[in-house]
């Protein structure tokens, strides 16, 4: 298997969670926004943007796209179908960056 299709793997099994399926009690994220987030991968087929590290869903019902560099970690949390929030800390960095992606604005840029 490939990363990217380890990664829409990944996705798929996202999107069948169950509430309680970190045995903590978590709320699964919606299907909705797995859904999105689905179709924002669907980018990296293209080989413009490397493929995610990891792939995983959070307790606060989020997807979350981590990669991790020898110089900086990026991650990439869909908080709704139409929004995430990046985040970006360089190596030796005393604080992260971060912004707001409105996820509409780039199914319209590309």
């Amino acid at each position: 298997m490939t990363s990217l299709e380890i990664i829409d793997s990944e996705l798929l099994r996202i999107r069948n969670y169950e509430n309680n399926f970190d045995g903590e009690d978590s709320i699964a994220p919606p299907v909705e926004l797995v859904d999105a987030v689905s179709r924002y991968f669907a980018q990296f087929e293209s080989g413009l943007v490397p493929a995610p590290h990891r792939v995983s869903a959070t307790v606060n019902q989020t997807v979350l796209f981590e990669w991790y560099f020898p110089w900086f970690y990026h991650s990439f949390e869909f908080v709704s179908p139409s929004e995430a929030e990046a985040t970006w800390i360089p190596k030796y960095a005393t604080e992260a960056v971060t912004h707001k992606i409105i996820l509409t604005q780039f199914d319209e840029a590309c």
